[in-house]
C-alpha cells in the first residue's frame, strides 16, 4: 500500500492511495472519507472505523493504515 497525502493546516486536503488490495470496494470511497481528517491518530482512527477496511483493502487493520498514513 502506498499513500500520497497533501495537508493543509492540519488536515488531510487530498489523499491517493496505490497498490495490490484484496478488497472489494472503490479505493476512491476512502480516499474521500479521509478529506478533511485531522492527522492525528485519533481522528483518523475514528474516520476509519466508520469504514469497512476489510472490504476497501483485504486482510489491512484500521490500525496498520493509521501508521501507514502518520509514516
Amino acid at each position: 500500500v502506498d499513500i500520497t497525502i497533501s495537508v493543509e493546516q492540519n488536515r488531510i486536503a487530498d489523499c491517493r492511495i496505490y497498490g495490490d488490495f484484496f478488497g472489494q470496494g472503490d479505493i476512491k470511497d476512502v480516499e474521500e472519507a479521509l478529506q478533511g481528517t485531522k492527522m492525528t491518530r485519533e481522528d483518523l482512527m475514528h474516520q476509519l472505523k466508520q469504514l469497512d477496511i476489510v472490504y476497501y483493502f483485504g486482510n489491512v487493520t484500521v490500525e496498520s493504515l493509521v501508521e501507514m498514513i502518520l509514516s
